[in-house]
């Protein structure tokens, strides 16, 4: 894997020759210029109320005309349809992408380095991009050893933060797009989505960030969406659909920190030789959270409640292992240490100084086995596989 070049911008006849930044508009353009992009089939489509910019007036999605999911016929099975919601235009579709075209494109753009990471604007006096600097946890109760990250701004940790839906995690791996999990965006108990505008908030710490919040246009998703597991899907039908991304608005008016390059590893010697890590946003109070000797707080040594509850991001400073592949390769397992709040957060590697997300958390799978050999690895990642890969280098080519 290859550093994003530098795009020459086309200039007037005199002016100089300007080099525009790797996370520019104009740089992210240039990358796609050229290249045929797939138009899908449109197999159902309804409209609904665009929500007030208010957020203390917004309403969900009408349970009952919100269009019904289309579960996977076969555990396994791999799909190339995409449910779109334009809260702009408040359109709701289901698409369906021809897969040899849109894997012809992807493979184009990928061959011109669209998945590759990009530092953006958090590059510059960064502290070094290991854990150095971090407040170490207090009493953790035997096998966990998350860290609490605090105001550290370092990059690749920037490009990770909190979505502003039903609550959760997600990374940006474009300069529009936040890789998120399905289930973070849905309400199963009314079967709708969770009231818009959402936002999402890069390195968010008590309700701020550096680059402020970031409104979301719209979403794609899996085109079975069923919010953990429930309602009766199994997990092999709802895990590996359980991925979404988010489109935010085109405005960053405090800079861009940048995002994750992505990658489909097909091995898992290979994934588990990488240097790995899961950071996320853990909500208290549950039995998985982050604690101290004092009780299930999120508190940390020296640190007050109120400041390391899940408006900060906590992660594991060291390199957390990969079990293997499940449901037909489509999810992984591993054992960094998760908790609720973390859903929809990356697994990524580092190489060679790069960052690359290889899966978005989607679910503990053994919460209660202590001691048995599935304890090792106990948590499920959503795999980016060659058909998830695709899909989101064809949407960074749609937003970029």
């Amino acid at each position: 894997m290859t550093d994003l070049p530098d795009r020459i911008a086309v200039r007037p006849q005199g002016e100089p020759r300007v080099a525009p930044s790797p996370a520019s508009k104009e740089a992210q353009e240039a990358l796609v210029a050229g290249i045929h992009l797939p138009e899908p089939e449109v197999l159902a489509e309804r409209a609904f109320e665009p929500a007030a910019p208010d957020k203390a007036t917004t309403t969900p999605f009408d349970s009952e005309s919100r269009l019904s999911p289309s579960p996977p016929d076969a555990p396994g099975h791999v799909s190339t349809e995409v449910v779109w919601v334009d809260f702009e235009r408040g359109i709701e579709q289901r698409l369906r992408y021809d897969p040899d075209e849109l894997h012809r494109a992807a493979a184009l753009l990928t061959a011109r380095g669209v998945n590759e990471p990009v530092r953006g604007d958090a590059a510059p006096g960064d502290p070094p991009t290991d854990e150095t600097g971090l407040t170490p946890m207090g009493l953790s109760g035997g096998i966990e050893n998350r860290m609490y990250h605090g105001w550290w701004p370092a990059w690749p940790y920037t490009t990770v933060g909190r979505v502003h839906a039903r609550g959760g995690t997600g990374t940006l791996v474009g300069r529009r797009i936040v890789l998120t999990c399905a289930h973070c965006l849905v309400d199963e108990t009314q079967h709708a989505y969770m009231p818009q505008p959402w936002y999402f908030v890069p390195r968010e710490g008590m309700g701020v960030g550096p680059w402020g919040w970031l409104e979301v246009e719209g979403f794609w998703a899996g085109s079975y969406i069923n919010a953990g597991c429930t309602q009766g899907a199994t997990w092999a039908q709802c895990v590996p659909e359980d991925w979404a991304l988010l489109v935010l608005k085109d405005s960053f008016p405090k800079g861009h920190p940048g995002w994750l390059g992505y990658a489909s590893l097909n091995l898992a010697d290979t994934i588990s030789a990488s240097n790995k890590r899961s950071p996320g946003y853990p909500c208290c109070g549950n039995s998985h959270s982050p604690f101290d000797a004092l009780g299930n707080d999120c508190r940390v040594c020296g640190v007050p409640a109120a400041l390391a509850c899940n408006d900060f991001q906590w992660g594991q400073p060291s390199n957390c292992s990969i079990g293997g592949f499940e449901f037909s390769n489509l999810a992984l397992t591993h054992g960094c240490d998760v908790s609720p709040g973390h859903s929809g957060g990356p697994v990524f590697y580092n190489s060679g100084g790069n960052y690359y997300v290889i899966g978005e958390n989607s679910a503990e799978k053994y919460t209660t086995c202590v001691g048995h050999p599935a304890a090792a690895n106990p948590n499920l990642a959503r795999r980016i596989d060659n058909n998830l890969h695709s899909i989101i280098t064809l949407l960074k080519a749609f937003y970029p």
